[in-house]
């Protein structure tokens, strides 16, 4: 799980009109993301194709440490694909690969420290509705949404504006499994 801080309420207004404007307009075609046939078999630009022999799709916590810990105990490894937006085959593995497709949705939301807490695998436009329902919203996006929550501060992923940081700079605690399936907390 990640927690992260948020901002006001504006930004998520503005950037869902926008994102429609560029979409409408013909500018960007991110929808296809959600067209794909199998979302957990291609990369979102349909170029690599994942060997999905020994893949998994954990909805819980629990499944991914007993995967990780059954892999760890085989002396395998694991791939972890988030929503397939890499360009490059980084994710495609032999082995053992876990789609964080279904590790999604939103944990809890303290109003008090503007602390949001969301699961690995959802999706940044799954993010914003989840956000927009509490009336608050990120304040700094790409313009990208079809990639994970994990994927975007993973890869440093920004919006623009001058003095604004990248997603991972408003990360404040991280939920984490160790390859041999422990669990670890990490605040900033």
């Amino acid at each position: 799980m990640i927690r992260f801080c948020i901002n006001s309420v504006l930004f998520t207004s503005v950037f869902g009109c926008l994102a429609v404007i560029l979409w409408v307009f013909g500018a960007y075609d991110w929808p296809q993301l959600y067209r794909r046939e199998d979302p957990y078999k291609v990369s979102y630009d349909g170029r690599i194709t994942f060997n999905l022999t020994h893949s998994h799709l954990p909805e819980t916590e629990a499944e991914i440490v007993q995967i990780v810990r059954d892999a760890n105990n085989q002396g395998r490894k694991i791939r972890v694909l988030a929503s397939g937006h890499s360009w490059s085959e980084i994710a495609q593995t032999q082995d053992i690969m876990i789609s964080l497709g279904k590790y999604k949705g939103k944990v809890s939301f303290d109003s008090a420290t503007m602390e949001y807490t969301v699961k690995a695998g959802t999706r940044l436009a799954e993010l914003n509705k989840l956000l927009d329902k509490d009336h608050v919203a990120m304040i700094n996006l790409g313009s990208i949404t079809g990639q994970t929550i994990a994927g975007a501060i993973s890869t440093a992923t920004h919006g623009t504006g001058h003095g604004l940081t990248n997603m991972a700079a408003l990360v404040t605690k991280l939920k984490f499994v160790s390859g041999s399936g422990e669990r670890d907390v990490f605040s900033f």
